[in-house]
């Protein structure tokens, strides 16, 4: 019985130690390609700011949106949506503040 505790405790140990490694390694991915994301969204944002043909919000927030994601898929980054909108949402703060 004794010996059973033992091996749980060790095999417990290994996989808390595995699970903090692998979110430290996904955190690092995020960082990544936020990171890259980051000039798609400001790109995207500064084409579409002053395009006359573009009058609501909306439109330009889903223009922008579309024009990150396919320039990810071009240069083979998998981002997903809620990255694209984090990147997007940093860009138009970022905008308007100067």
């Amino acid at each position: 019985m004794n010996l059973w505790y033992k091996i749980r405790v060790c095999f417990s140990v290994v996989v808390r130690g595995f699970g903090h490694f692998l979110k430290k390694v996904l955190d690092i991915e995020t960082r990544y390609i936020l990171g890259r994301l980051k000039d798609m969204a400001l790109d995207a944002v500064e084409a579409l700011r002053d395009d006359p043909s573009v009058v609501s919000n909306s439109d330009k927030r889903r223009r922008a949106f579309d024009a990150i994601k396919n320039r990810a898929k071009k240069e083979g980054l998998n981002a997903k949506d809620h990255l694209i909108n984090l990147a997007l949402e940093l860009a138009v703060a970022y905008i308007k503040k100067f």
